[in-house]
């Protein structure tokens, strides 16, 4: 079988030197006649303009010094127009130092004028090619990176990351030049009727259609953010006052609410708006968004009575097990996640809440006397508390300071499809000082993007992921990624623990790959709050 032959270059020449220009013709005709080379050429820079928008070259040899262009900017020029293809820049032996510079605007080498031996000259085109192809796959795949990080799937609206990295900027100028500082959101009341009555697919494109509208009506600085399936979030810029920042979100819920939707709509959505500004120096961001969305949608006076009841520590028996997690180089428990007991399918807040206090209240009094190490205890709350940032949170706050639980020892579990989906209700439960464990579910893991973005206190890795890595041998990519994750986790601070773990001999090839921190049957089952308070202190040796 005959090698394969490489791939025909595409050469552009711009050289208005008719001397050069031959010689460099002449050194390329060998690989011209064997098919190698295709050339076409230029003497001006505005030629070359208009010959890299009718084809594409693989190559660029371009002279710095043209009638209508001189020196690197002649690279500028051509780089603005089209970046796929390599530059080479031709230049004499006194300005080789200005060819030097050329290569920091783009292009890829450069060739004295004189050198012009025909095999040298195609290995420094196709090295230049290759070069120019690899830098053009590294910024593709860095720009699709971060537009991935910062912008909204569905929309490519800014998403809240990169909202509030604009926002504590933009705050940030304010405090400095002693001006007011503000922000708006736009809700979608119905959207989720919508998807249910005509589909998700109806909704998504009707959400497509009032970003757009939405993003019409702004000033080029604004921004609008898509921070929730039904949300969005105004940041001005310049700065409004408050009842210009009043007027523009009206202006913008206006305009949307007599869109004309494409199709049959079966249910209208009503857009609701509200505006906070900055009182004082210590609100957060997150503060004014939450605070915002609390106005679109209030507190029901009866949920609101619910929230101010004082439910004493030890009034209800303590409910629901506790399966702990274990450190398994310390041998010690380092935490354990509540869990419905057998024949309770579910549980109310205050429930949960009481088992979370007392075992805290039992840890605590074994602590003094033992010294265990500090626990972390993890808290899921009731499905119908995984929703928006709304009164659920300001329930469970008031519960917990009624219990005398300072919510920065609470960690909640978060589901992998509500961190996925619901990224407001992380920065409200951030910024009301839970912590957060991050429930991979399933084959999911989080990308590094996410476990930078959020500071996570832990993530658990379900076993239809860690036992593909093992059956795989530990190898393949299921175990690189997973690799990728434990040195992202371990430089953010972030605990992975492996959950269902029902073989010791899973446990130790788990340890051996660096994972430290492992729940399941083989190691410890699920127990009471009073089991498993005279268990903290002790050494655990499970893993053989």
């Amino acid at each position: 079988m005959s090698a394969a032959q490489p791939r025909t270059l595409s050469v552009l020449l711009v050289e208005d030197s008719l001397a050069d220009g031959r010689l460099l013709l002449e050194a390329l005709r060998p690989a011209v006649s064997a098919g190698e080379v295709l050339v076409q050429t230029v003497k001006r820079l505005s030629l070359a303009v208009e010959e890299l928008q009718r084809f594409d070259f693989s190559c660029v040899l371009l002279d710095l010094g043209l009638p209508d262009g001189q020196g690197v900017d002649n690279v500028r020029a051509l780089r603005a127009v089209d970046h796929r293809p390599a530059i080479v820049v031709l230049t004499g032996l006194d300005d080789e130092a200005v060819a030097a510079r050329a290569l920091q605007f783009g292009a890829q080498d450069y060739l004295l004028k004189g050198e012009t031996d025909a095999e040298k000259l195609l290995k420094l085109i196709r090295r230049a090619v290759q070069r120019n192809r690899q830098t053009v796959q590294l910024e593709h795949q860095r720009d699709s990176g971060f537009i991935a990080a910062t912008r909204d799937p569905l929309t490519l609206l800014p998403n809240l990351p990169l909202l509030l990295d604009r926002a504590r900027v933009q705050q940030a100028e304010a405090r400095a030049q002693h001006q007011g500082f503000g922000l708006g959101v736009l809700v979608l009341e119905g959207l989720e009727t919508l998807r249910e009555r005509s589909g998700a697919a109806f909704a998504e494109q009707r959400v497509r259609e009032m970003a757009e509208a939405l993003s019409d009506g702004l000033r080029p600085a604004d921004t609008l953010a898509r921070i929730a399936p039904n949300a969005f979030a105004l940041l001005p810029r310049p700065w409004l006052p408050p009842e210009q920042l009043d007027a523009a979100l009206g202006k913008l819920a206006n305009g949307i609410a007599t869109l004309e939707p494409t199709g049959v709509q079966t249910t209208p959505l009503h857009p609701k708006v509200a505006a906070r500004w900055a009182t004082d120096d210590q609100q957060t961001i997150e503060q004014l968004l939450t605070d915002a969305l609390q106005a679109v949608m209030p507190v029901p006076a009866a949920k609101a009575q619910s929230a101010t009841a004082v439910m004493p520590a030890g009034s209800a028996a303590s409910v629901g097990l506790w399966q702990p997690w274990l450190d398994v180089i310390a041998g010690r428990c380092a935490g354990a996640l509540w869990q419905p007991g057998e024949g309770e399918p579910d549980t109310s807040l205050q429930d949960r809440l009481s088992a979370f206090a007392q075992l805290k209240q039992q840890l605590t009094a074994h602590r003094e006397g033992d010294h265990a190490p500090v626990e972390t205890l993890v808290l899921p709350l009731p499905s119908s508390g995984l929703g928006m940032p709304d009164d659920s949170i300001a329930v469970l706050q008031a519960q917990l300071s009624a219990l005398g639980i300072p919510t920065r020892s609470v960690t909640l579990q978060v589901p992998h499809r509500v961190f996925a989906s619901a990224p407001l209700l992380l920065t409200a439960l951030q910024s009301a000082g839970f912590q957060l464990l991050l429930d991979c579910e399933g084959e999911n893991l989080p990308s590094l993007a996410d476990l930078s973005q959020w500071p996570l206190q832990a993530l658990c890795v379900h076993p239809a992921y860690w036992q593909r890595v093992l059956d795989d041998n530990l190898r393949g990519p299921r175990r690189r990624a997973l690799d990728a994750l434990l040195g992202a986790a371990q430089a953010l601070g972030i605990r992975v623990i492996v959950c269902g773990v029902d073989q010791p001999a899973s446990a130790n090839a788990l340890r051996v790959i660096g994972l430290r921190w492992m729940q399941g049957a083989a190691l410890l089952p699920a127990m009471t709050g009073e089991a498993l308070a005279g268990l903290w202190p002790q050494t655990v040796d499970v893993v053989r």
